[in-house]
């Protein structure tokens, strides 16, 4: 071959590193199985208690997220897009549910109670339990002052954390109003109020001391507080005598005394919904950071997961007004469904990855046609049904992905099956194996 001729080497192939940002997960098969899991299992508790889903776009103006979360308001993702439009990411589903209302108050029945289950944007440091993309699953009834509507949504609380397996949940409930009113009792001037509240709302990061430091770095009196931390402490003790503990720091308040009266309607509430006392627990060091929260507010821990939140919400009477432009008061929870799913997995309580019921392996080219028809019928039969993609692939390596992938089941149709039209049926799990006739694999299986 001439010079000429001589074909042009290959260029060398430019190979991009794989990556994701900081903070941004990709979800394999095995988490997603888990994910789906408590989506689902959370889904239907709501749907049980005639919630409808909502949905709300990703993005929003940079006025209506703004101004609505105190301190954390640094954490909005925001940016000027192509139309020189001031946009920003969702931070939360409260805010967006409130600018719903807001915008489509003449087509919305109240009471409004809706489920939301959507993902959220905050540019905070990524560590364990934290990420900067996140689904939260929000649930709130809009429209009803009532006292019953936030014993709802504990119950509500309760039925899905025991739905997920989680029986052992404690929810902290409080009411803001009893804070309020014996923090006045104390003369700290209504500005430091909330600064009180957001070094109270560090307690299960930072400890008694902690709390001590922050409230000193905001700046309240030290004279005020010794008598802070005594009020937050609520180790080891009932709700009774928390209620009376509280009772007597808040005095003639008439608000701390209507907070009073509405922690004991809703524990007499939950009581008769059949919620055993030990899944609630009155505290008075709960105070929820976020600004809007205004009367009740509550958490969800469970033990054997350590300190973390797995979920907190509250009541929220000014939001919706802002929007609406009259007064509408709403109360809701948001599920952590990250940290629960998170959860789940490490503690090895949730379900295994189990994409088929049943792996229908080839035995040979030969036995293809048979092995697609046995898969057709038991697609129609209602199982969720695998067929080995290689029918040159020995029988041994076919069991081994039933095995990897946990599908309890694998079908093998060969010469001996083939004659006697039957098929056989090996459980993964035992190594049994028998040989049925295929009306009695579909009914086998069915169960």
């Amino acid at each position: 071959m001439s010079k000429a001729q001589t074909s042009p080497e290959t260029p060398k192939r430019r190979r991009i590193e794989p990556r994701t940002l900081q903070g941004f997960s990709d979800y394999l098969p095995k988490q997603m199985v888990t994910r789906r899991y408590v989506e689902n299992t959370l889904r239907k508790v709501f749907e049980s208690f005639g919630y409808g889903e909502l949905q709300t776009p990703c993005l929003e103006y940079q006025e209506i997220l703004t101004g609505k979360y105190g301190e954390d308001e640094k954490l909005i993702y925001k940016f000027t897009d192509n139309g020189d439009r001031k946009v920003a990411l969702r931070y939360d589903l409260t805010v967006p549910l409130a600018r719903v209302i807001g915008q489509h108050q003449n087509e919305i029945t109240l009471p409004f109670k809706r489920y939301h289950i959507e993902k959220v944007w905050r540019a905070d440091s990524p560590r364990k339990g934290r990420k900067r993309e996140f689904y939260q699953c929000d649930v709130d009834i809009v429209g009803v002052a009532n006292i019953a509507a936030d014993a709802e949504i504990l119950l509500i609380l309760h039925t899905g954390f025991a739905a997920l397996g989680l029986d052992d949940h404690i929810i902290m409930l409080n009411n803001r109003q009893i804070t309020n009113a014996f923090i006045r009792t104390l003369n700290i001037p209504e500005d430091k109020a909330i600064e009180v509240f957001r070094s109270i709302d560090k307690y299960d990061k930072v400890g008694l001391e902690g709390v001590e430091k922050e409230l000193k770095e905001r700046g309240i009196e030290q004279k005020n507080i010794p008598e802070i931390l005594e009020f937050i402490d609520c180790d080891g003790k009932s709700n009774q005598q928390i209620l009376e503990q509280a009772e007597s720091r808040v005095g003639s308040d008439p608000d701390g005394q209507k907070g009073i009266e509405q922690i004991k309607s809703v524990l007499e509430i939950l009581e008769h919904y059949g919620v055993p006392e030990k899944n609630i627990r009155f505290n008075l060091r709960l105070a929820r950071g976020l600004d809007y929260y205004t009367s009740l507010v509550f958490e969800v821990l469970v033990p054997k997961f350590g300190g973390m939140s797995l979920a907190g919400g509250g009541r929220y009477g000014e939001l919706c007004g802002l929007f609406a432009g009259k007064e509408i008061t709403a109360t809701g929870v948001a599920f952590g469904f990250e940290p629960i799913c998170a959860a789940l997995e490490e503690f090895g309580l949730g379900p295994k990855l189990h994409v088929a019921d049943v792996l229908v392996t080839v035995f040979g080219e030969a036995y293809l046609r048979d092995s697609l028809e046995i898969s057709q019928k038991l697609r129609a039969a209602g199982l969720k049904v695998e067929l080995y993609p290689d029918p040159t692939a020995k029988l041994g390596k076919q069991f081994k992905y039933a095995d990897a992938n946990n599908i309890p089941y694998a079908i093998v149709i060969g010469e001996d099956e083939k004659k006697k039209k039957e098929v056989m049926l090996k459980n993964m799990q035992s190594g049994e194996q028998e040989t049925v006739n295929p009306g009695e694999l579909i009914k086998r299986l069915a169960k």
